[in-house]
C-alpha cells in the first residue's frame, strides 16, 4: 500500500509540473518611431528611412540623425555599413563606424558624423537593439538573394552629381543637371581637341574658355539645371566639369556631333 500510495504522489507531482505554466520570455525591444534626418532640409526624395548628408563641415546638412522610442530599457548598436559591391545577391559589406549607448524607456537618438573623406554614396545605419537578458533585434535592410526590405535608417552621401544628354550639334542647347548643396558653383567645358591651358587631372581634356561662376544657393534641396548652349566646336568627346567651392567635382561626357 505504502508502495502503491507513493506512486500516486509522484504522478499527481508530474502532472502538477507539466500543467505549470512557464516562465514568460519577452520579445525583444522594438524601435518605435524609428526616423533618420539630416538636422537641416530634407534633399529630394529623402524621407523617413532616408536622409541625405553632405560633410563639408559648413553646418548645413553635415550628419545623419537616428531618432527611436523605447518602451522598455535597452541598449542600442549603431553600426554603419558601406557596401562595396552587390551583384547576384552577394555583397561585401564594410563597417566604418560604430556607436553604442544604454537608454531607459522614452525618446532617443543617435548621431552619426560622418569624416570629410568618406566617398558618396548610400550607406546603411544597422541597428541592434538588445536587452539585459541578452535577446536582440536587428534592423539592417542588406540585400539578401537579390531582396531588399527597407527597415533601417540609409544615409546617401552627397558631393556633385552632373548628368547631361548624350549627344549634340553646334547650335544646339544642351541641359546639364546638377545635383549638390553647394552656395557656388564653376562650370567648364573640356575637350581633347581644343581645348587649351592645363589638362583636367581626372579626364586628360583642357579647358574650351575659362570658368564660369553661378550662384547656387536657390537649388540647395533639390536638382537644378544649367543651359549651354554648344558652339560651332569640332566633332568629337567633351566634358561638363561642374566644381565645388569646396574642393569638389562632377562631369559628365558628351559627344558633339559633326553639321549636318
Amino acid at each position: 500500500m505504502a508502495t502503491r500510495a507513493a506512486l500516486v504522489v509522484l504522478l499527481a507531482l508530474s502532472f502538477m509540473a507539466a500543467s505549470a505554466p512557464g516562465a514568460r520570455v519577452e520579445p525583444a525591444p522594438r524601435l518605435l518611431d524609428l526616423r533618420v534626418s539630416n538636422g537641416s532640409s530634407p534633399f529630394a526624395g529623402d524621407r523617413r528611412l532616408l536622409t541625405t548628408v553632405s560633410p563639408n563641415d559648413d553646418g548645413f546638412r553635415d550628419r545623419a540623425i537616428v531618432s527611436f522610442r523605447l518602451a522598455v530599457s535597452a541598449t542600442v548598436e549603431l553600426d554603419v555599413l558601406q557596401t562595396l559591391n552587390v551583384r547576384h545577391g552577394k555583397n561585401t559589406v564594410q563597417t566604418i563606424s560604430t556607436a553604442r549607448e544604454t537608454f531607459h524607456g522614452g525618446r532617443h537618438r543617435l548621431v552619426w558624423t560622418p569624416e570629410r573623406t568618406v566617398p558618396a554614396g548610400t550607406y546603411v545605419l544597422e541597428l541592434t537593439v538588445s536587452d539585459a537578458q541578452g535577446q536582440r533585434r536587428i534592423y539592417n535592410d542588406i540585400p539578401l538573394a537579390g531582396h531588399v526590405r527597407v527597415l533601417a535608417p540609409v544615409v546617401r552621401i552627397q558631393r556633385i552629381e552632373v548628368s547631361i544628354g548624350p549627344r549634340y550639334r553646334p547650335g544646339r542647347t544642351a541641359i546639364v543637371s546638377v545635383a549638390t548643396d553647394a552656395r557656388r558653383l564653376e562650370v567648364e567645358i573640356l575637350s581633347f581637341r581644343n581645348g587649351r591651358g592645363v589638362p583636367d587631372p581626372k579626364t586628360g581634356a583642357s579647358p574650351i574658355a575659362p570658368p564660369v561662376a553661378l550662384v547656387w544657393r536657390g537649388h540647395r534641396n533639390a536638382p537644378g539645371s544649367v543651359r549651354i548652349r554648344i558652339g560651332d566646336w569640332p566633332s568629337g568627346l567633351y566634358f561638363v566639369r561642374v566644381a565645388t567651392h569646396d574642393g569638389w567635382a562632377g562631369y559628365a561626357p558628351f559627344v558633339v556631333r559633326p553639321r549636318d
